[in-house]
């Protein structure tokens, strides 16, 4: 995953720094340093955040469908 790809992906999802850092286990600071290139993410940490943001990519679809659905009754 690029930095550039993750960074975008995390805000496009709304998700923040902290929240994200949180939920795959290292703090924001080091989050930060991925983000920016500074340091290089291990391939257990790239799997960690992919699959953290595909279930939120999930949970915004899921929702965007039941907006639809309610929508159109």
């Amino acid at each position: 995953m690029d930095v550039r790809e993750l960074r975008a992906l995390r805000q496009r999802l709304g998700v923040t720094q902290a929240l994200l850092a949180r939920a795959v286990g290292v703090d924001r600071i080091k989050l930060s340093l991925w983000e920016n290139g500074v340091v290089d993410m291990k391939p257990e940490e790239i799997r960690n955040i992919g699959t953290y943001l595909q279930r939120e990519l999930e949970i915004r679809l899921r929702q965007l469908g039941d907006m639809r659905q309610a929508v159109a009754q």
